[in-house]
Order: C-alpha cells, then structure tokens, then sequence
C-alpha cells in the first residue's frame, strides 16, 4: 500500500476536491491520532512552529478536524487501466525477456 498523507480540513472543501476513484478520507482513529501527534510535536521541536504549537495546546479539538488520506487498493490497477499497461490473469505468470 502506499503512503499516508494527513490534511487540515478547516475550510470544508476536501471532499470535492479528492480523486475518490483513487483515494479515501478518513477520520483519524486513535492510532493515527497519536502519529500525528508525534509528527506535528517533532516538526514544532525542529522549527518552533507557532502554528503546530497552537494545534498541540488545542489538541484534542485541533485533531478532529484532520483527516487521513490514503490510497484505495485497487489504485494500481485503476492507474494501469488508466495507462493501458493493466495485465490480464493469462499474462500474469509470463516473462518477457
């Protein structure tokens, strides 16, 4: 699968933006959660952030309004489609030289 990506979703527009043939929005489980918390506490200790400061102090109101985007996991057959390079179960086991 492929990579994560969590978004500040204060303006209400993610939705109409995203590919949903590609990608999922999702709200953050407890895990997730707690790695955000790490990364945005890691970015705050590297640069003094004034935003990522605010969102730690205001944190348990601040993470309901990120979301996490992934990948869906037919993404790489919808891109291959997509591209013409998708592979039929006949030429799955065939090695071009």
């Amino acid at each position: 699968m492929g990579t994560t990506l969590y978004v500040l979703e204060t303006s209400r527009v993610l939705d109409v933006r995203l590919n949903r043939q590609l990608v999922v929005a999702e709200e953050l489980d407890a895990s997730a959660a707690e790695r955000l918390r790490v990364l945005v506490e890691r970015h705050h200790g590297h640069t003094g952030s004034p935003r990522a400061a605010r969102l730690l102090a205001e944190w348990p109101g601040a993470v309901a309004e990120f979301r996490l985007i992934r990948p869906k996991e037919e993404v790489g057959r919808i891109e291959a489609e997509a591209e013409g390079t998708e592979r039929t179960e006949a030429e799955e086991g065939v090695t071009i030289p």
